[in-house]
């Protein structure tokens, strides 16, 4: 695909007066276009520590909440939606990808300066979420992870099936039992 095509469809890509080959803080995206383009892309600090959940878990925490609010049930406050994890690294989340997409997948690093004032490890506190509407992410950080690639991989390979992908992951997220052991004490 083109850098033309992959904008037109919604894709970031690259700011080039930035002149520098990487995709700011988006390693997820800068992962499948390595995939979809069949170039090595390169990564930043492969030992910073993000947290990473899927989009039906923080998307099922806004509804909850919404569903609350409009009963009256909750003040709205400020909640995060987040894992309950410690946050993977960009190095963790390259391994897990290649686990899906192999020798499909060519990532490089470069150490820079220029982001040491970055901070190595961010996490969100989905604490009150869980006291205010009881929220928690059924899936942990390996399942969304695993989930959003399998997803890439079956759209990828079958781009009219998107629907039923997305389908797919709705439903299995909705019979997916809350983990054992999940806790928002950090």
């Amino acid at each position: 695909m083109t850098r033309q095509q992959l904008v037109s469809i919604g894709v970031p890509v690259l700011n080039e007066e930035l002149n520098f080959p990487i995709l700011i803080s988006r390693v997820i995206p800068d992962i499948m276009l390595a995939v979809m383009m069949g170039q090595e892309r390169i990564v930043r600090n492969l030992d910073a520590k993000r947290p990473r959940q899927h989009v039906i878990d923080l998307c099922t925490g806004y509804l909850q909440y919404l569903d609350k609010a409009l009963q009256n049930l909750v003040e709205p406050p400020a909640l995060n939606f987040g894992p309950n994890e410690v946050g993977y690294s960009v190095k963790e989340v390259i391994k897990r990808a290649k686990s899906h997409f192999n020798e499909q997948l060519s990532i490089n690093y470069i150490e820079s300066s220029r982001y040491e004032l970055e901070s190595e490890q961010l996490h969100l506190d989905s604490s009150r979420a869980f006291r205010e509407i009881h929220w928690n992410p059924k899936w942990s950080q390996d399942e969304a992870l695993d989930r959003t690639f399998a997803w890439w991989k079956r759209v990828l390979s079958k781009p009219t099936e998107i629907k039923e992908a997305c389908l797919e992951d709705l439903n299995r997220h909705s019979s997916t039992n809350l983990k054992k052991g999940f806790s928002h004490e950090r």
